[in-house]
């Protein structure tokens, strides 16, 4: 891909990181900072809304950094220029794919994974997507990758809400059905990229980074801060019983 061509798509892709950023604050803005509840006052630090304040914050930071740096390399002026030669047929091509799966990767988190799946699962299959996918820095990967996640999310969105009776015998359903899509994603990768000493080993960084991170944060919030996840299952059981069982 020429430098332009990837200038112009961090122009784009910092627009929409911007405005999901800011969208996730305007939402997290709406739950209470701070209240009284059956004589129990809450302190904001143990609000809900406090984690998707900070995610906000740094998604918008995040979106803001690159949108300057895409600007002054020449990415805005690129993209308008774009905007005036685009064609219809073309709107699906080498350039727009790493648009579209970001979309994707968004989309499906947002909307699918988040009101459904256990914040570790959920969180972990968006990580291991985006950064699998982007930091191979790998086309015909991107494309492969972006394939199997939106059939894997296709699939799981037909099963979980389309078919909920076929796994009501689970305990935890949608987190099984979750933990079978990362774990068919991640044989899927290190089957990719078996032949590619180099990309093999980004691949299982990129999974390292993705279980660690979720990880952390998880723990942070949940046992330290005491700040309710958006959904909690099947890990997140698994950590209270191991939680108890060493320190009460």
């Amino acid at each position: 891909m020429e430098e332009k061509e990837l200038r112009r798509a961090d122009f784009l892709t910092s627009l929409i990181l911007v405005a999901f950023g800011a969208w996730v604050l305007r939402e997290a803005f709406k739950m209470p900072l701070r209240g009284s509840y059956a004589g129990v006052k809450n302190v904001w630090y143990v609000s809900p809304a406090l984690f998707p304040i900070i995610v906000g914050v740094f998604i918008v930071f995040l979106g803001t950094l690159l949108l300057v740096h895409a600007i002054r390399s020449g990415g805005a002026a690129f993209f308008v220029h774009w905007l005036r030669q685009v064609r219809l047929q073309k709107v699906v091509s080498e350039g727009n794919l790493r648009f579209l799966a970001i979309l994707l990767a968004l989309g499906t988190f947002v909307y699918l994974l988040i009101p459904r799946v256990d914040f570790f699962l959920a969180s972990a299959l968006f990580l291991l997507y985006t950064i699998s996918a982007f930091y191979m820095e790998d086309i015909d990967l991107l494309k492969r990758f972006a394939k199997f996640y939106a059939l894997g999310s296709l699939l799981f969105a037909i099963i979980a809400g389309g078919l909920p009776r076929l796994l009501a015998f689970l305990p935890f359903p949608n987190d099984m059905l979750a933990l079978v899509f990362l774990g068919g994603y991640i044989g899927y990768g290190l089957a990719q990229t078996r032949t590619r000493e180099v990309l093999r080993q980004k691949f299982v960084q990129s999974i390292g980074v993705a279980l660690l991170v979720p990880f952390l944060l998880c723990v942070s919030f949940r046992f330290f801060l005491l700040v309710p996840l958006p959904r909690e299952g099947l890990i997140m059981e698994g950590l209270y019983r191991l939680y108890y069982a060493l320190f009460w």
